[in-house]
């Protein structure tokens, strides 16, 4: 069912979090806001994602109603990725058939992709026949998340982490399959692309910001930092893909990137042990979203992370 030739979006992902109320539900307006602020800079708008969105913790009613609002608010102006990992297979495919169901049903909702972190309910074994039959019940393609600190924290020591290099050369001969969102190291990034060797068009996406900021992948970057700075990853992401050659004669482009990357490399570790929730304090503070209330468990912002937000807020004036 899958659509002939289908591709993946390069560049500017997106991962936006979850606005809540304080009653856990989902904040309608506060979710616009932060789509106004976000949507005209990036190239994909990546929904309910595991990490930054918080998709594990909320209810499959909550991530339907938050597509449902992100597809009206988006109007098919940029690509949706949606997440659509459940706890077991069969989680994984009902939210998959509802999301479709909801996204058809009013005609055309633009470029879809569906994101999955399959190791959160799967093991490798398998794993290749799972994505045939998966893709056999959809017209959109499909996006496979390799996140090893995700999956240990889910499972705990011991357990496969990586989806093996095998396995992935196995999925990518799916023609379905057009993206991967990689967090690992180096040596895994390398076999992996050996593995995706004659998919000229797989998009390959850094899910780890600094991993991006240090060497870019190829396809983009998923940059949970862009729902607060949006212009300034836009402007990162584009000059490490080589997309502002013009820019790039400029005197001061050197020195504007460099300053860009010190910005988000301060952001980023103000959100890198809990970033959902550290993530939120932040828009939350400067006004983006109404409340800071998460589906996940609320830690990471003790009196030393308290006082490094206010310098970072207060260094780059965006109180």
């Amino acid at each position: 069912m899958a659509a002939e030739n289908p591709q993946a979006p390069r560049g500017l992902i997106c991962p936006l979090v979850t606005p809540l109320t304080a009653e856990g539900d989902l904040d309608l307006p506060s979710l616009q806001r932060l789509l106004g602020h976000v949507q005209r800079f990036v190239d994909g708008l990546l929904i309910g994602d595991l990490v930054w969105g918080e998709g594990g913790a909320l209810s499959e009613a909550l991530r339907l109603n938050l597509l449902a609002a992100v597809r009206d608010a988006a109007g098919g102006r940029k690509p949706l990725l949606v997440t659509v990992t459940g706890r077991q297979p069969a989680d994984t495919r009902r939210f998959m058939i509802s999301a479709e169901t909801l996204l058809t049903r009013s005609g055309d909702p633009g470029d879809v992709c569906w994101v999955d972190y399959p190791l959160v309910y799967h093991s490798n074994r398998g794993l290749p026949q799972f994505y045939r039959e998966l893709a056999a019940e959809t017209r959109f393609p499909l996006i496979v998340a390799n996140h090893p600190s995700l999956i240990q924290g889910l499972k705990g020591p011991g357990r496969l982490k990586n989806i093996r290099t095998g396995v992935l050369k196995k999925i990518a001969a799916n023609p379905a399959l057009v993206g991967l969102i990689f967090v690992g190291g180096l040596k895994r990034a390398l076999n992996y692309h050996l593995a995706l060797r004659g998919r000229d068009r797989f998009a390959f996406y850094d899910g780890d910001e600094w991993g991006f900021l240090k060497s870019p992948a190829s396809g983009g970057v998923v940059a949970g930092g862009s729902n607060l700075l949006p212009r300034v990853w836009l402007a990162v992401t584009r000059s490490s893909l080589n997309r502002l050659e013009d820019d790039r004669h400029s005197p001061a482009h050197p020195a504007s990137l460099l300053e860009s990357g010190v910005m988000l490399r301060t952001l980023g570790a103000l959100c890198r042990t809990a970033p959902a929730v550290q993530l939120k304090t932040i828009l939350q503070r400067v006004g983006l979203i109404a409340s800071d209330a998460a589906a996940v468990p609320a830690d990471g912002r003790d009196s030393a992370w308290e006082v490094d937000l206010k310098a970072f807020l207060g260094a780059y004036d965006l109180l």
